[in-house]
């Protein structure tokens, strides 16, 4: 086994589950690389359980958006092949890198597969699945350099491993840098992303709805989201269309209400499913796109946005007038 390995199993084991499901090297260093750059867009996790939660949740979804491809042989190939969410439930299991409870969370399903049977082919394969020599050395001092022990040093990323083993130290160092700057405050770019898509949504895309906003939560429920949640002040606009629709796989709620002489749109949807985090929870951020502006606020691993035409003083003057 490799020094990394024996030192920094986890963070080894992160860059096993992308290589497997990207199925090439690409794959795995293009989506680690990301994956890291997106997490730091999220420094106000400090819980260590929710930052690796949250991480998986980026790393997976980057997966599944790279193009199919597959240079692995033998049983490692096999396990590539497996239809979603099948193959990352059992990537996850086989290589032990999160607890049942939290894969069945993670792809958002009631039950895992079947156990698949013992395959000594795949442990070994498994096992052999490990930098070179020499990329083993770049791995410890590329820890060993982020960590700050050794503040002279310089390392390189040339392999997606030796991201991989610095990434717990990253993180520690993200949050530290990105608290300090005051960035905590951030909107998060997948949530510009679901409203740019929902927006864009005509109006015969939308069941029409004649009930204020406050009575939805029934109809999304009947349509299987029960997770439609609406801040406190939001629930007395008059509703005229609701409809679901999905962001990367995940379901979105959308409702459209009026708001003076336009129209506004509520969204309700996963954070964490998404790499979406707002800390600390029930605040608010807001940001403009496309000639509208968007508010985002998080509470138990929930989202709720709402976004209409204008400026950042219309929301701020929106948010005082309505959130309570």
């Amino acid at each position: 086994m490799s020094e990394a390995a024996q030192k920094c199993p986890s963070l080894v084991t992160a860059w096993r589950v992308t290589y497997i499901l990207t199925g090439c090297q690409e794959g795995a260093t293009k989506v680690i690389q990301e994956s890291i750059d997106e997490l730091l867009q999220h420094p106000g996790v400090h819980d260590r359980h929710r930052l690796e939660m949250l991480f998986y949740s980026i790393l997976r979804r980057r997966c599944l958006r790279f193009p199919a491809r597959c240079e692995l042989t033998g049983p490692l190939a096999e396990l590539h092949a497996l239809a979603e969410p099948d193959r990352s439930a059992q990537v996850l299991l086989e290589l032990n890198a999160l607890d049942a409870e939290e894969i069945l969370h993670l792809l958002n399903v009631t039950k895992l597969p079947p156990a698949a049977p013992e395959n000594p082919a795949l442990a070994d394969a498994l096992a052999h699945l490990l930098p070179t020599p020499e990329e083993d050395k770049q791995l410890i001092e590329a820890a060993e350099a982020v960590a700050g022990r050794h503040a002279n040093k310089k390392f390189s990323i040339r392999n997606p491993a030796s991201i991989a083993v610095g990434i717990g130290f990253l993180l520690m160092v993200a949050v530290l840098t990105w608290n300090f700057l005051g960035k905590a405050g951030t909107f998060p770019d997948e949530a510009i992303k679901v409203a740019t898509q929902g927006n864009s949504a005509g109006a015969e895309q939308f069941d029409p709805v004649t009930e204020k906003t406050g009575g939805l939560q029934d109809w999304f429920i009947l349509k299987g989201f029960d997770n439609f949640r609406l801040p406190p002040g939001f629930d007395r606009f008059d509703a005229v269309g609701v409809r679901m629709f999905r962001y990367e796989g995940e379901a979105v709620a959308q409702a459209a209400a009026v708001n003076g002489d336009d129209t506004m749109f509520f969204y309700s949807f996963p954070s964490q499913k998404l790499g979406i985090d707002v800390v600390p929870e029930k605040s608010w951020r807001i940001t403009e796109a496309d000639r509208m502006v968007l508010a985002i606020r998080e509470e138990d691993d929930v989202c709720f946005m709402v976004a209409f035409p204008g400026k950042k003083k219309d929301m701020e003057e929106f948010l005082r007038r309505t959130a309570k």
